[in-house]
């Protein structure tokens, strides 16, 4: 059997950003949430496989547990995330696809 190390310690979860800018935990978790079914959506109207959706979620989730929710536009971060996770997996999606999504979340 396969033995899996943690990408970050309890120790690292437990002291993001995030908490220093007064987001509880329950409120990171409706916010991750959130950007996990952001990421989802989009990646179904854009046609990419679950693996890549995966990969760009892990990304995002990483993203905001270095750097503070208030710091930086969520919808941004998972459009990027997307496109990242997009060009490691093969996936064929065009920027403007992308922006077009980001424009129909924002407004």
């Amino acid at each position: 059997m396969i033995k899996m190390k943690p990408i970050l310690t309890k120790q690292q979860i437990q002291n993001n950003p995030n908490f220093a800018c007064d987001i509880s935990a329950e409120v990171q978790t409706q916010l991750r949430e959130g950007n996990a079914q952001l990421i989802t959506d989009i990646c179904q109207d854009l046609h990419l496989r679950d693996v890549a959706c995966a990969v760009a979620a892990l990304h995002c989730h990483l993203f905001f547990l270095s750097k503070s929710y208030l710091e930086y536009d969520r919808t941004m971060i998972c459009c990027a995330s997307i496109l990242i996770a997009s060009k490691a997996m093969y996936e064929k999606v065009r920027i403007n696809d992308l922006v077009v999504q980001y424009w129909q979340y924002k407004h």
